[in-house]
């Protein structure tokens, strides 16, 4: 299936109309307005020092709504990369922070609380040619308990998600894995850890030349608890399908979907939506020259992995991908949309709009959805020079709390010439805070 256009909206000031149709467009793109000014927000707040790098991946809300950022902190020079951990209260003033030397560290994939504490998924180097994943186990202050280092003989591996067994009993990691040897293709595993995060089991699945799981969700169904895994399979022209599968307990394939989307495209993770779906996002790359990028919506039937309704977000100055989602408990879903100036295809090659070209800057975009797809909300953030968010996380009172990183411009003065003073850029670690949703009804049940 190409991607083409079946319905286009632009997304102007009012939600109305979209937020009161109750018929179902099963598949639309909507193009968005680059916006002009950057939105509200309850408070925002940027984290780094002089002389390091900081950018925040992941995060949680703890039972007193404070939050907690978790991040890479690069240091200029040497290239070293260090693991960030960062508290704020509910107003945005940081409570405590926490540094740890991780040697080799890559970048963190996820976090998630448990028991006493929290759990951090992490990448890493461990000796010539060799790439593991990394498992801390922090308590409430970030102090680490106990690590693990998950390796597979033979193979170079790329942890993509961790989630609780559907079995209850212990964990299940999906990773990219590869052979040492040159031009070796990029498989999925899944590895089996028990409840202290030690290594049971693994297993392979090549259902092409290449493919990888991006993300993991646990799903309830009247059968019990599936896992439904997100990604792409690479096909024998070299393209990249979206891919879906339910997993059950023992690892069984229930079912799975590929989704050929114009020039390529993937899923990179996927919620539950109620009892009877799952709701995907990631992107697509629309067939044809210069078109950009666009994110991907899909609502997923979960008994069969058949798609109900569909949206690809494009725009003329941005191109998109789909950095998270969120649903909350009255259905609306919330998507973490990352706007940058896009690539092209050139010829055969992609090639990105030079910076000394471009009027505008990377941003972040939090779009709302009806249960039907419709936009009730849109709300865009601007920070420093760019800025880009990687998760969404729910608040205590229904805000949502955005993680990510901005680009910094710094004027230090000089004390040889104070009239000339010394222009710093540097990333820092950015946490923004978007007001609570109100209240929703859905007028069409």
């Amino acid at each position: 299936m190409r991607f083409v256009l079946l319905f286009v909206g632009l997304v102007l000031v009012s939600f109305a109309a979209s937020a009161q149709n109750c018929v179902i467009v099963p598949e639309s793109i909507v193009k968005l307005r680059a916006p002009e000014i950057g939105a509200f927000n309850i408070w925002d707040a940027v984290y780094g020092e002089l002389g390091t790098e900081e950018n925040f991946k992941a995060g949680f809300v703890k039972e007193n709504g404070h939050s907690v950022a978790v991040g890479e902190r690069y240091s200029i020079g040497d290239e070293s990369v260090s693991l960030l951990l960062v508290e704020y209260d509910r107003r945005g003033r940081m409570v405590w922070e926490k540094v740890h030397e991780v040697p080799e560290l890559q970048d963190i994939i996820k976090v998630f609380e448990h028991e006493d504490g929290f759990v951090v998924l992490a990448n890493k180097h461990d000796g010539p040619r060799i790439d593991a994943a990394w498992i801390g186990v922090f308590d409430a202050m970030g102090v680490l308990k106990y690590k693990r280092l998950i390796r597979l003989p033979n193979l170079r591996i790329a942890a993509r998600d961790l989630v609780q067994s559907p079995l209850g009993d212990g964990f299940v990691m999906a990773a990219s894995s590869k052979a040492k040897t040159a031009n070796a293709a990029l498989n999925s595993v899944f590895i089996t850890l028990n409840s202290k995060f030690q290594f049971v089991s693994k297993r392979s699945y090549q259902p092409g030349p290449e493919n990888e799981i991006l993300g993991l969700t646990l799903r309830e169904n009247a059968m019990g608890r599936q896992l439904i895994a997100t990604g792409y399979i690479r096909n024998a022209r070299g393209r990249k399908n979206a891919w879906v599968l339910a997993l059950e307990g023992d690892g069984a394939i229930a079912w799975q979907h590929q989704f050929p989307r114009g020039a390529g495209a993937l899923l990179k993770e996927a919620v539950p939506y109620g009892e009877r779906y799952v709701v995907a996002v990631g992107e697509a790359m629309p067939a044809g020259k210069d078109v950009a990028r666009g994110g991907w919506v899909a609502m997923i039937k979960g008994d069969d992995g058949d798609i109900l309704w569909q949206r690809y977000y494009t725009g003329q100055k941005y191109a998109y991908t789909v950095r998270d989602v969120l649903v909350s408990e009255d259905g609306l879903i919330s998507i973490l949309l990352d706007g940058e100036p896009p690539a092209f295809r050139k010829g055969k090659a992609m090639k990105k709009v030079d910076d000394q070209e471009k009027d505008q800057e990377d941003y972040v975009r939090l779009l709302t959805l009806d249960p039907r797809g419709g936009i009730t909300n849109s709300i865009p953030f601007f920070h420093g020079q760019s800025a880009d968010a990687y998760q969404i996380l729910r608040g205590a009172v229904r805000e949502r709390i955005l993680l990510g990183g901005s680009d910094m411009r710094y004027e230090i003065e000089n004390a040889e010439m104070p009239e000339a003073p010394d222009i710093i850029e540097t990333r820092e670690g950015w946490t923004v805070v978007a007001p609570a949703m109100d209240r929703y009804q859905d007028p069409c049940q």
